[in-house]
């Protein structure tokens, strides 16, 4: 009885190492997947990470371009205006002294024809 019971108590003791053999190998297998999920885990939070500083960056770009496109053409309103009431004081300043001086065939001739054109391009 006893050499059975030594023979079981072998049994088992065989038993149980095999099968924490056979968990250890399972543990082995999953450990090395769960590292290379993690990592890939810890890369697509990387790049999410950089994606989303660049999304902000591009909307920084996009919100200084936008204010400088509407300052330029504010400016380019402003010169505008300015260049036609510098226009109309010099018609005004030379058809007075002209009308003074010469005759209307000498006006046309004097008259010197002042244009700008002002065209902005994005």
């Amino acid at each position: 009885i006893i050499r059975q019971m030594q023979q079981l108590h072998a049994q088992i003791a065989v038993r149980r190492k095999e099968e924490r053999d056979v968990w250890k190998q399972r543990y082995l297998i999953e450990k090395k997947k769960t590292a290379a999920l993690e990592e890939r885990g810890r890369l697509t939070l990387n790049e999410q990470s950089d994606i989303n500083t660049e999304l902000e960056q591009a909307k920084i770009r996009l919100n200084n371009s936008t204010k400088l496109r509407q300052q330029a053409e504010n400016e380019c309103q402003l010169l505008r205006e300015e260049l036609q009431k510098i226009r109309s004081n010099m018609n005004n300043l030379e058809n007075q002294s002209l009308s003074k001086e010469t005759s209307p065939v000498q006006q046309k001739q004097q008259t010197i024809p002042i244009s700008l054109d002002i065209t902005l391009q994005y």
